[in-house]
């Protein structure tokens, strides 16, 4: 799990701000502005050939002092190169998820800079200022709901609860970084619908909610919480889809049910995804970055109303993961899959007919043919991305709990090259119940 101080990264970008390169990348873009605003100035003499600084302008029905619509003008006209300077100086030097936008300091900046023009030095302590005691501050959203568990309770079958249940209230830490917090929210008032019997037990449905609270400006937060609420219901599909499992139709909601909450590695599943996808690692050959890239499109995918464009999502996903360039993809990739996840070497061949035939599917529905059982298929495909991504996560945690270096994509694709006619799962992944997609009974 990510840690910081809940204010360090709040403190850096006033370092950052404060930081002498900083101030004199601004003075001297400050400087170039006074001086074009001043030989703009002259150019709009008065009849005697002298500025008058008591001159206005009617600029949007209102009259404005003349020298400051031109420094307003200046300041317009060197918008890029400020932003630029914020994005080098500030930006550059953070990791995301991101306390602040660029927006936020041109923002402030501008404010600032615009009613203390002629006296730079006043002007940026006081946006300094500003930046650290209004632009940011405390921020905590409402309950977000996340994902169902399966409630045992003892009252009679069939009943039908109408009033809402209350939990003990507590809450507990999903992940953290740059101050910013996500926790499991208990308690309260939690929505109770009808009960469930399966195998003699009764059961209802609970709604699991997570908060976000952290020191951010609101533009960012905005931002991040509009982002969260959908990052973290599509990992929880991802632990959903992999389940050992298979859930009673009457416990499909919107929202995916993990029957008795997150296990320990499920957690440990959650809070990788969330590090890779806020990893500010920007290399190609690096895991991080293709476990980041297969996060989004799995996101994507949740979030579709069209099958075909769900499942070709997924399998996107699963490309991220596992394509290498070079010919023949379809194969490379069913060979690549079949060696991650089914360790019956007689049932790969099983593997590699099931993932081609997704392929297929992909293509197929991408050009417009229309076929049965599309829904079946980009669940299929959904449930082989999720599988593929947590097989990925699971070895890359231990090869670092064994002291490994990290694995490159090439390093891993040669393992499973030159292991791909031997038994067993390669070292450090666990078996997945999603090789029942394709496994048949063998002949004896």
């Amino acid at each position: 799990m990510s840690t910081s101080n809940s204010h360090s990264d709040s403190e850096k970008i006033i370092k950052l701000l404060r930081d002498q390169k900083t101030k004199e990348l601004f003075d001297d873009l400050h400087r170039h502005i006074i001086i074009s605003s001043e030989t703009m100035a002259e150019q709009e003499t008065s009849d005697d050939g002298a500025f008058d600084e008591s001159e206005k302008l009617l600029i949007d029905g209102k009259l404005h002092p003349a020298s400051s619509v031109i420094v307003d003008f200046e300041f317009d006209n060197r918008a890029d190169e400020i932003a630029d300077v914020f994005r080098q100086q500030v930006i550059g030097h953070l990791e995301p998820p991101y306390i602040i936008t660029l927006e936020d300091l041109c923002k402030e900046f501008y404010r600032q800079m615009r009613v203390w023009y002629e006296d730079f030095d006043s002007a940026y302590e006081v946006f300094v200022g500003n930046i650290g005691m209004l632009v940011l501050g405390h921020r905590e959203s409402d309950p977000m709901p996340v994902f169902t568990v399966q409630v045992s309770i003892d009252h009679p079958r069939g009943r039908k609860i109408t009033n809402q249940g209350i939990v003990t209230p507590g809450e507990r830490m999903v992940w953290s970084k740059n101050g910013i917090a996500i926790k499991w929210l208990y308690g309260g008032f939690v929505d109770f619908y009808h009960i469930y019997c399966i195998q003699g037990k009764d059961y209802v449905r609970r709604t699991i909610y997570a908060g976000l609270s952290g020191v951010i400006s609101e533009t960012a937060y905005e931002k991040l919480h509009k982002e969260i609420s959908r990052l973290l219901p599509s990992i929880i599909v991802t632990i959903s889809s992999i389940a050992s499992e298979e859930w009673p139709d009457v416990f499909q909601t919107e929202l995916p049910c993990i029957k008795d909450g997150l296990s320990e590695n499920q957690q440990k599943l959650l809070t990788h995804c969330l590090d890779s996808y806020y990893s500010s690692s920007g290399k190609k050959q690096d895991f991080e970055r293709r476990i980041q890239n297969a996060i989004r499109l799995l996101m994507e995918s949740d979030a579709q109303t069209n099958d075909a464009v769900g499942l070709a999502l997924a399998i996107a996903a699963v490309e991220a993961l596992l394509a290498k360039k070079g010919p023949e993809l379809a194969t490379s990739l069913a060979d690549y899959v079949a060696r991650l996840l089914e360790l019956d070497l007689k049932q790969r061949g099983n593997a590699k007919e099931f993932v081609k035939n997704l392929y297929d599917i992909r293509s197929r529905t991408l050009h417009g043919e229309r076929l049965d059982g599309e829904e079946a298929s980009r669940r299929d495909g959904r449930r082989l991305a999720a599988a593929v991504l947590a097989a990925i996560v699971e070895r890359r945690d231990f090869l670092l709990r064994a002291g490994y270096e990290p694995e490159t994509p090439d390093q891993l694709f040669e393992e499973l090259k030159k292991t791909q006619y031997d038994e067993g799962l390669i070292m450090g992944i666990s078996e997945s119940p999603v090789r029942k997609l394709w496994r048949k009974e063998q002949k004896v």
